[in-house]
């Protein structure tokens, strides 16, 4: 690849920098006098746009839907109390969407691990960027710590890999380690990068960072993490083990050697988040604990995705509604959380009642997420387990067994938020109202995808794989 043409493929990431520049620069000199809320808007409203610009320049489906979670991040941040220094909020709120767009687009480990951590460092900022909760500043603390860990233990198996092969073209690696025999300091390098990618996104054992800082960071941005950030990385988790390590192997059922490590850390975040958020009475440590499961169910796929490319479809199916779902269901929570003061189950009580078009976006959210036709939540899990029986086996069989049977068990959780919010009595009459007119907006459009992509799996599914 030339220089001109290696320029023109990160022309989105361009625009968006510019536009990050243009935020800081317009907000600090010209609108400094002006009050936060307006600021707030205004630099969402640069935010979108330059999404909606990157977008146009790079419409590929993984671009698109980063951007498009970016953008919803940005204008749901509008419901809740402005904070200082909007335009710094917005400038890391565009730099963490480049990092994403680079990971997706990476085909060397070098640029995937600086895909990672430019979004890892403003992440961590934007966790603790709201100074009047002190649990914003630990959530954004524990975060940037265990990223620092996760990130070492990354870059050391990314170290091996290039030792024992000679490249960091993710391309070449399948090649390489093809002719290379297995042995332990193979091993150890699959090791450090499941582990790794397992702080990533939050799979047990490595998951202790998600529910207090999905608790403490602002609800847009935990939004944002929740959704753009497990596109990203799971997208680029496909690309490296399903491409880069699909060669090493070792003997019986499971494939290449990272495929038993995988199903080792599935089983334990299957049985962990769903196990865990049985006890939760805050929505946002809910949907933490949820992640962790949705995490074990996707690694299932993934452990199989080695013996099977017809996975990649129902992979990205997933991750895609699994994003939209838990964005909008965050969505949910940022409008509860600015109305009533808190995101605790008491907070939802008789929301049906003092809210109900509210209340009908969390329930299609929520009933997504737990799995339940005809949502996408449904097809997701449904093409991704019957992908993974394909392959026969006792191992793959067991595998999906348990996660059909923790699925199941998620039922209870999810609905008791639901019964919450339809059945309980109403400790206010008062109307939810919302502080920002795009909110409605978003979480209908979420809504309505959610429910498209259930009702029109096929048209999404030919999408992604394109």
């Amino acid at each position: 690849m030339n220089s001109s043409s290696a320029f023109a493929a990160y022309h989105p990431e361009i625009l968006l920098a510019a536009a990050g520049a243009f935020i800081v620069f317009i907000e600090r000199l010209v609108l400094r006098h002006r009050e936060a809320g307006q600021r707030h808007a205004l630099g969402a409203l640069a935010t979108v746009l330059a999404c909606a610009g990157a977008a146009a320049l790079d419409p590929t489906p993984a671009s698109v839907v980063i951007l498009a979670l970016a953008g919803a991040a940005a204008l749901l941040g509008l419901e809740r109390e402005p904070m200082p220094h909007a335009g710094e909020y917005h400038f890391l709120l565009l730099v963490a969407t480049i990092g994403l767009l680079l990971m997706v687009k990476a085909d060397t480990l070098l640029m995937a691990f600086l895909g990672l951590e430019t979004t890892s460092l403003s992440v961590a900022v934007l966790i603790a960027f709201d100074k009047a909760r002190a649990n914003s500043s630990e959530a954004g603390l524990k975060y940037f710590v265990l990223a620092s860990v996760a990130a070492a233990c990354l870059l050391y198996g990314f170290s091996l890999l290039y030792g024992l092969t000679g490249t960091i073209e993710i391309a070449r690696l399948a090649a390489k380690l093809s002719l290379a025999p297995m042995s332990p300091l193979l091993v150890a390098a699959l090791a450090f990068v499941v582990v790794g990618f397992a702080f990533k996104i939050a799979a047990a054992p490595f998951h202790l960072w998600a529910p207090d800082t999905y608790q403490g960071a602002p609800t847009p941005i935990a939004s944002f993490a929740a959704s753009a950030s497990k596109v990203a990385g799971l997208w680029l988790f496909l690309r490296l083990f399903g491409i880069g390590l699909a060669g090493p192997s070792v003997a019986g059922a499971a494939g290449p050697a990272w495929g038993v490590m995988l199903l080792l850390v599935a089983t334990a975040s299957m049985f962990l988040g769903n196990v865990l958020a049985l006890a939760q009475t805050s929505v946002k440590r809910l949907l933490a604990y949820s992640a962790i499961a949705h995490a074990g169910y996707l690694l299932v796929g993934f452990a199989a995705s080695g013996q099977s490319a017809a996975l990649a479809g129902p992979l990205l199916y997933y991750i895609v509604t699994y994003a939209v779902a838990v964005a909008g269901a965050f969505g949910v929570v940022t409008v509860v959380e600015h109305a009533t003061g808190g995101e605790s189950f008491a907070h939802f009580q008789g929301l049906s009642r003092r809210a109900p078009g509210l209340s009908a976006c969390l329930a299609i959210f929520i009933l997504s997420l737990a799995g339940l036709p005809p949502l996408a939540g449904f097809f997701g899990k449904f093409y991704l387990f019957a992908e993974v029986l394909v392959l026969g086996g006792w191992l793959w069989i067991t595998a999906v067994c348990l996660a059909i049977a923790l699925s199941a068990l998620s039922f209870y959780y999810y609905l008791r938020l639901l019964k919450v919010v339809f059945v309980s009595a109403a400790d206010s009459a008062s109307p939810i109202s919302f502080a920002a007119l795009t909110t409605p907006i978003i979480l209908w459009t979420l809504a309505a995808i959610t429910l498209l992509a259930g009702l029109f799996p096929d048209s999404l599914l030919t999408w992604l794989r394109s």
